[in-house]
């Protein structure tokens, strides 16, 4: 599982879908949007500050079908 990334390292490619953390620690699906550097712009309609948001982490990959595992 990929690590998250702290915003001050560095800001996830424009459009890619991320998780986000943010200082209340909830964690929210979204994407950066570069015409708007001070921002990010969630998946509900609304901006999150970037002062807000402490972290971010790439999407993992879908599921598939040959993944399951008995258990």
């Amino acid at each position: 599982m990929d690590k998250w990334i702290p915003v001050s390292e560095r800001l996830p490619e424009d459009g890619q879908y991320v998780l986000f953390c943010d200082i209340d620690n909830d964690i929210m699906v979204g994407y950066h949007v570069q015409g708007r550097p001070n921002t990010h712009f969630s998946q509900d309609g609304t901006w999150e500050d970037m002062k807000n948001v402490k972290a971010w982490m790439p999407l993992p990959e879908p599921y598939e079908e040959s993944e399951a595992r008995n258990v």
